[in-house]
């Protein structure tokens, strides 16, 4: 099981690509630990049921914050404000369930 998570984890969706480049550029500008955004997550319940996402919305409940971890993909044919919005709107999505409006 490791390996095969090994083999596919980071998905260039969430490490960029080449993956290390991408790893590298993600270590620079993001001031934070991902925690679980953007990891392994699911069940494995038997060699033949196995159930894993790759969890790309969270929210960490701290004590005294919420966190909110969402993104967007960017390529080459992405328009970064269109990405940027649509970013806004998957963490409001959980915002909204803290504090309804």
């Amino acid at each position: 099981m490791e390996s095969l998570i090994a083999k596919l984890h980071p998905t260039p969706a969430v490490g960029g690509t080449p993956v290390a480049e991408g790893l590298a550029c993600i270590s620079r500008y993001e001031p934070y630990d991902r925690q679980y955004y953007c990891g392994i997550i699911g069940e494995v319940n038997s060699e033949e049921d196995i159930s894993l996402y790759v969890n790309l919305r969270c929210m960490h409940v701290g004590e005294n914050k919420i966190a909110i971890y969402a993104g967007g993909g960017i390529t080459a044919n992405s328009d970064p404000e269109e990405e940027w919005l649509e970013t806004i709107l998957k963490s409001r999505t959980m915002a909204d369930n803290i504090n309804p409006r």
